[in-house]
């Protein structure tokens, strides 16, 4: 009798801080069609693995003790293709994972392939393999991100708009972007392009490693202006998402980042690609 072609997977299940709780998250939910896995109403369920990560592996659910890569490596030419089992030794050349995010998670950036091959052979304790980690989010419950730099035109927009920022990269950093990309905010020369990437990586790293003692207490001004400036606040607008997330994390740096990304709300079904090197940061929903 052959082999079906479907083996029902275990999953690995992360339960990182910031996940949604108990019953509320998709994780868990998922996760308990495995008979033996029990929620925990007041235990974070962050995220479901599907796959061979080393961190995470997958197993077979009728063979607990049989990981998926063994079940790969086991017949390569069927399950994976003998190329591309060769390259990837025998583990998926992805991972595919579910999220619950209950509360924000901080910004990031997956390395390109050249960078992520530096990093493995520097650093292989922390970085557990040498490829690129562009991703592709899919949401199956309405959905919040940060996802890549706004337009050069808003982000001058936000240093007009908001002293705050000015008073925390300074004087000298906002003039030399401002001055920059005058004119060249949607130049598609090559030199412009170069120029408006140096500004706006300078003014984005004088944000990320300003003293910590400044940001809070720049936040905390940019956080009672903006509650003064708006009554009310529409859920899923700029100053409600300050505000949560001055809630959730008092003074980080994260809040004035949110300033400068694309703040995107998806529906269930619609979808972001986030490719190599892009800056995002999951605020909440499940994916």
């Amino acid at each position: 009798m052959s082999e079906p072609a479907i083996f029902r997977l275990k999953c690995a299940v992360q339960n990182y801080d910031w996940g949604k709780i108990g019953n509320e998250s998709k994780v868990a939910q998922f996760a308990q069609i495995s008979k033996d896995f029990e929620i925990q109403l007041d235990k974070p369920y962050s995220e479901l693995w599907m796959g061979t990560h080393s961190n995470g592996p997958s197993v077979l659910a009728k063979q607990p003790t049989h990981s998926l890569k063994e079940k790969i490596e086991s017949d390569p030419n069927k399950l994976l293709s003998s190329e591309i089992s060769k390259i990837y030794n025998g583990n998926l050349p992805f991972l595919f994972k579910v999220l619950s995010v209950r509360k924000a998670l901080s910004i990031q950036a997956h390395p390109d392939k050249k960078l992520g091959k530096e990093l493995f052979e520097k650093f292989p304790k922390i970085y557990k393999d040498p490829n690129h980690k562009p991703e592709m989010a899919v949401a199956i419950t309405e959905f919040e991100a940060l996802c890549g730099f706004r337009p050069l035109t808003e982000i001058k927009s936000v240093l007009e708009k908001n002293p705050e920022f000015t008073e925390l990269i300074g004087n000298e950093v906002s003039s030399h972007f401002l001055k920059t990309i005058e004119g060249r905010e949607t130049s598609q020369l090559i030199e412009d392009i170069e120029l408006n990437k140096s500004a706006l990586r300078e003014l984005f790293s004088k944000v990320m490693t300003t003293n910590e003692t400044i940001v809070s207490q720049q936040v905390d001004k940019l956080i009672k202006r903006v509650k003064l400036d708006n009554e009310t606040f529409t859920k899923g607008s700029i100053p409600e998402l300050l505000i949560r997330l001055n809630d959730q994390f008092p003074g980080d740096v994260g809040i004035f980042g949110a300033l400068l990304l694309n703040y995107v709300k998806l529906d269930p079904g619609q979808a972001i690609f986030l490719g190599a090197n892009e800056p995002h940061a999951y605020l909440s929903g499940g994916k």
